[in-house]
């Protein structure tokens, strides 16, 4: 796995584009775990994020814990767009710990599901807004069309 857990300095918008520019058109073919909690990921970086995830087919571990901007309504929706065309067929795990989701972006949440068909476990601990009425609803109904919903907790 590639644990970036941390690295805002490397994962900042220049160094993040500059990191895929340098990869060219190559792919992680390999990578199955990736953590980039607490990277200090923004919103403006959902794109370069969805485009980093998309070189990594065969991952199975995602983790986007304490990444609060990135997962605002606008960059959930800018993430959903990046990743429409080539869903993460292969994530299984996904970690948005303290990302503080709002209720707001509970629907945006909801379509980044649906793009996740393997997802098992889903950890949104100390999101606490995605569980308020409002954010249930919405995260309900973006989730209506799925077959199977993910297991929720927190892989230790």
């Amino acid at each position: 796995g590639l644990h970036l857990s941390g690295c805002s300095a490397l994962l900042s918008p220049a160094g993040l584009r500059t990191l895929l520019q340098f990869m060219g058109s190559a792919e992680l073919q390999m990578l199955a775990r990736l953590d980039l909690c607490d990277c200090g990921l923004g919103q403006g970086q959902a794109a370069d994020v969805a485009e980093l995830l998309t070189r990594c087919p065969k991952l199975a571990e995602l983790n986007l814990a304490w990444n609060p901007r990135l997962l605002s309504p606008a960059g959930l929706r800018d993430l959903v767009h990046g990743l429409a065309n080539c869903p993460l067929r292969q994530v299984q795990w996904l970690c948005l710990k303290h990302c503080q989701i709002s209720a707001r972006a509970a629907p945006d949440l909801g379509a980044l599901l649906k793009l996740l068909p393997c997802l098992t476990t889903l950890s949104l601990e100390w999101n606490l807004e995605v569980f308020t009425a409002p954010g249930l609803r919405g995260l309900a109904q973006a989730l209506s069309s799925v077959q199977s919903a993910p297991a929720f907790g927190s892989k230790d």
